[in-house]
């Protein structure tokens, strides 16, 4: 969690910007997944735990999801944006009109925020008839304390993807002439 300052990734080229996402947030993220998965499988509680526990194990499954899609094609695809932007590619004159589909990249970002939304919403609704049990059960105190850093670790991650990394990503588009007509 802020490891950094917000203001000093407005500074960080696009490459940079990606691995300390990576090592700052992406790799936490899936961390706090993993205890939230092993705090769950403990079903031997109350019904209302055990529903808790339930709705946790699908939001994680969720945000393991849109990790996955940042680890496997969104870094992928900013460090290709920045070797085009360095070697002066220029979609426009792309011999094979440009196999990157550089709209449809930003539309799924677009759309991974729209879906992380709706999970810190879910989030925040599960949570809080989870802190009425957690004065009598540690395991649901600590599954609940998991859930709010990981609450929180997303809150931050999308605050810099929304105000840095998606401009970033935009501003290389436009620097190699990358149509990005994407439905906002």
């Amino acid at each position: 969690m802020a490891k950094t300052l917000f203001s000093q990734y407005h500074k960080d080229a696009p490459g940079v910007l990606a691995v300390r996402l990576q090592k700052n947030y992406y790799n936490l993220i899936d961390c706090l997944c993993d205890c939230v998965d092993r705090l769950t499988q403990n079903d031997d509680t109350n019904e209302e735990s055990s529903l808790y526990n339930s709705l946790c194990r699908h939001l994680v499954s969720g945000i393991r999801e849109q990790i996955q899609y940042r680890q496997i094609i969104l870094i992928p695809y900013l460090h290709e944006l920045e070797e085009k932007q360095q070697s002066g590619h220029n979609c426009l004159n792309c011999p094979g009109k440009c196999q990157t589909n550089h709209a449809g990249q930003l539309h799924h970002l677009k759309a991974a925020h729209q879906h992380i939304k709706e999970i810190l919403y879910r989030i925040q609704q599960i949570t809080t008839p989870a802190q009425q049990d957690q004065y009598t059960n540690p395991a649901s105190r600590t599954l609940a304390n998991e859930v709010a850093q990981l609450d929180t670790t997303l809150t931050e991650l999308f605050y810099i993807e929304e105000a840095i990394l998606i401009p970033k990503i935009m501003e290389l588009q436009s620097r190699i002439n990358a149509a990005t007509d994407a439905p906002a």
